[in-house]
């Protein structure tokens, strides 16, 4: 027992080592690009992945989640749902191609036609890999799937930044983004068909006890994206693929220490919680600790970006985005709210709630848009705005309707592990800035100056007011097993 939970725990931190990597390549080719390419490529870009991504849910349709369950080992099954993966997947495809010239066309477009059609091969590798790629996660093989993902995310760097070389602009994006997708059903089919491959055979019956679930998963998924992705079919259609793309990258640089941090704290944090989700006191203390370690680390991370936003812009994203700091800074404050809902999440999955995450979603559905539509009266600045003052709005409701009911947590106690890292860096922050403001420096060096003061100062703050948060982190980068 103590073997497998070892092997887990290493699993763990070799995925969570290999993720951290690769969405620092990531960021760095970001940053290229953003030097190398107009705005309004990146718009073009932006508005046919949300495309292909909504199409991607149907393709899944939730069935390939349905081999996380021990139960399902019925061969009939499996190859079924494997043949109408591919399916739906060609189906999605060619319905993408018919479809492109009407949607260039309603967002007056051109160029987005052709982009469309190549993006939406993706589909196809989405489906031949997607059970693929589950069963090596459910195997527990860590080590397959990083080093597949590395090499995926190798081709498409290098493609991507090759073909922005030689100027083929929002192609070279796309070029990479297909064969790095290619590439990566290459090696799930390679690794994963090693342990199962399908038979050739379909069977309706086989499947349909299966379909229910996958549909509550297609549309808790596919509510959610569609809730997160609304502001970018917005501002294509409203404002256009120019300010779309200096929003969307900003979005992207900043959404990357979200998605670092809080999947790490989950991993660490989840399966704890589900060992004892019928404890309402332990399931409260594990959660706003997880709560307060992943808000302490984003809030330290969007807090240097608030306090120097023009030359966090100058130096990372290039002189183009100069421009843009009041963009910049709601951004900021919307991914410090935004990070701290989405531990809920793993609150939910814990005590077996997964319905309530789902009507959530729907809510967050049915708010978003118009919330994001009369944003753009203001421009980006006015979505960005916008975006903020909903999430602030939804807090009170957020903890009602599901952190209260699944914790048992105090309001007092929720609000304190986010303003805790709020005074915090606002403390620090402000001397930090006063100290790197008071001499007449270069972007560069204003930013290295103010993050030599800034960091230590938070380190030191740690140390004298919250010295558990090292303990937290310890526990956590440990996997848990400490």
């Amino acid at each position: 027992m103590k073997q497998g939970a070892s092997t887990l725990f290493v699993g763990i931190r070799t995925l969570t080592a290999g993720t951290m990597l690769i969405q620092a390549g990531r960021l760095l080719v970001l940053l290229v690009l953003s030097r190398c390419l107009p705005p309004s490529e990146f718009g073009i870009l932006s508005l046919a992945t949300a495309i292909v991504g909504f199409s991607s849910f149907f393709v899944d349709a939730g069935v390939s989640n349905v081999f996380y369950r021990e139960e399902v080992t019925d061969e009939a099954a499996r190859s079924s749902l494997f043949w109408l993966n591919i399916v739906l997947g060609v189906a999605m495809c060619c319905l993408i191609v018919v479809v492109s010239p009407m949607i260039a066309g309603y967002y007056d477009i051109p160029a987005l036609k052709p982009v469309l059609n190549l993006t939406s091969l993706s589909l196809i590798f989405t489906a031949l890999a997607a059970q693929h790629r589950v069963h090596l996660r459910r195997m527990m093989r860590f080590d397959q799937l990083i080093r597949i993902d590395a090499v995926s995310f190798g081709v498409n760097a290098a493609v991507t930044l090759i073909g922005a070389w030689y100027g083929a602009g929002v192609f070279a994006m796309v070029a990479g983004t297909v064969l790095g997708n290619m590439v990566a059903t290459m090696g799930y089919l390679l690794a994963g068909g090693k342990a199962w491959l399908p038979r050739c055979q379909f069977s309706y019956v086989a499947i349909k006890p299966h379909l229910g679930f996958g549909m509550y998963q297609m549309g808790e998924r596919l509510s959610n994206f569609l809730a997160e992705r609304a502001d970018v079919f917005i501002i294509g259609k409203v404002l256009g693929p120019g300010p779309l793309g200096l929003y969307d990258v900003l979005k992207q640089l900043l959404s990357r220490t979200e998605s670092i941090v809080n999947p790490i704290v989950s991993q660490a944090t989840l399966p704890v919680m589900a060992r004892k989700h019928h404890n309402l006191l332990f399931v409260k203390v594990i959660y706003l600790k997880s709560l307060e370690l992943s808000n302490t680390l984003n809030i330290t991370v969007y807090g240097l970006v608030i306090c120097m936003p023009t030359a966090f812009l100058s130096v990372v994203a290039g002189p183009q985005w100069a421009g843009e700091t009041a963009v910049l800074i709601f951004l900021a404050a919307y991914y410090i709210i935004h990070a701290s809902f989405n531990p809920v999440g793993s609150l939910l999955l814990a005590k077996g709630r997964a319905d309530l995450g789902f009507w959530w979603n729907i809510a967050m559905l049915l708010l978003t848009p118009p919330i994001v539509w009369a944003g753009t009266k203001g421009g980006t600045v006015g979505v960005a705005l916008a975006l903020v003052g909903m999430f602030v709005c939804l807090a009170p409701f957020l903890f009602l309707f599901l952190i209260r009911p699944l914790s048992g947590a105090r309001w007092a106690e929720y609000l304190r592990t986010l303003f805790r890292p709020l005074l915090m860096v606002l403390v620090c922050g402000a001397a930090a800035f006063v100290v790197s403001t008071a001499f007449p420096l270069p972007p560069l060096a204003a930013l290295l100056l103010f993050t030599v003061l800034y960091l230590p100062a938070i380190w030191w703050w740690l140390g004298r007011y919250n010295r558990n948060i090292f303990r937290l982190l310890r526990k956590t980068v440990s996997g848990g097993n400490k």
